[in-house]
């Protein structure tokens, strides 16, 4: 008897400590700031959940994230005309706070700020064009900032009218994907486009076909076999027909659309096999960031504009993580 109470309190004491245990911090891997498209990227090495507001006084974007660590540097990246420059900084101890700083007699309209997750630890902040002049309405005290996105697909149309088909969803598997449908399959085609490897998209029409009401982003596939993102649109045409575009990661093969011998429709990559297409890229955007060290300088932003996923290479060149421009942190009050 007294052997089972000794049994019965270390198995207890054991699970306390497992309950206790502290959940692992994120870590930021990479950030880049792209003057072009007014895009910040950034990765980190588990999901994160980011909070964005604006606030003024210099007026800037700060973006949160929550149970993060980036270590003992801060870093800075001049930008130079409607952004003086992004920083990042360990704001307190489980929070790093990524800040976008605007120009002094420039400002912009927070709702149409736009914190996109590709991933759940790879996001995008888009902002509009900045515009010279004080704060007005749009730029309001509160500086809410629409709440994040957790998939960069996009659904739209839901109306079935006149068409034979409706697509109902997209699955992944084991050659590719799956367009699920109700009613007759037609005949799809599919259109390859864009002149170099960081603007390919695949354009897949489906006539006589409609989108169904409830197909909502978050149940397309998030980021499998180097696809970016959906968007699926329904047609106004008469009857109704669907496109679907796919955005390509670089290195991502074409892909193919087919309808079966038992009406179904697939999306096989074209030419390859399936097992050697990536669903990870790279941790890194546009350009490869400069050597770190107190002195390091910035490089300037690539002259094409960066897509939200980092380039794909071969896993041989796979390079070393670091963070862009450190210095030293002294203190976290100018976030």
């Amino acid at each position: 008897m007294e052997s089972h109470w000794l049994a019965s309190g270390v198995l207890g004491t054991l699970s306390a400590i497992v309950i206790a245990a502290p959940v692992r911090a994120a870590t930021l891997q990479y950030w880049w700031f792209d003057a072009q498209t007014n895009q910040l990227v950034f990765t980190t090495d588990t999901g994160v959940q980011p909070r964005a507001q604006m606030v003024f006084g210099p007026t800037r974007v700060v973006v949160d994230l929550p149970n993060t660590q980036m270590g003992g540097t801060t870093t800075r990246q001049a930008v130079g005309g409607a952004v003086r420059e992004v920083r990042a900084g360990q704001f307190d101890r489980q929070t790093t706070r990524l800040v976008i700083e605007l120009a002094e007699g420039y400002t912009l309209d927070p709702q149409a700020v736009r914190v996109q997750g590709v991933r759940p630890n790879q996001w995008v902040v888009q902002l509009p064009t900045p515009v010279q002049g004080p704060p007005s309405a749009a730029t309001s005290p509160s500086g809410a900032i629409p709440p994040p996105s957790t998939t960069a697909n996009q659904v739209q149309g839901n109306s079935g009218s006149g068409a034979e088909a409706t697509l109902t969803g997209v699955v992944a598997t084991g050659d590719g994907f799956l367009i699920k449908l109700s009613g007759v399959a037609p005949d799809p085609t599919v259109e390859i486009r864009g002149d170099g490897p960081d603007d390919r998209v695949a354009i897949i029409d489906l006539p006589n076909t409609a989108v169904a009401a409830d197909l909502r982003p978050q149940e397309l596939p998030n980021y499998r076999y180097s696809i970016i993102a959906w968007e699926v649109v329904q047609q106004n045409t008469t009857p109704a027909s669907t496109r679907i575009t796919l955005r390509l990661a670089p290195g991502s093969p074409d892909w193919r659309a087919l309808r079966n011998s038992s009406g179904v429709i697939v999306l096989p990559p074209s030419g390859v096999s399936i097992s050697s297409v990536l669903d990870e890229p790279l941790p890194t955007v546009g350009a490869t960031p400069p050597p770190s060290g107190p002195t390091a300088a910035p490089t300037a932003p690539p002259a094409r504009p960066v897509r939200p996923v980092p380039p794909t290479a071969q896993p041989a060149q796979r390079p070393r993580h670091r963070l862009a421009y450190p210095v030293p942190l002294t203190s976290a009050l100018w976030l």
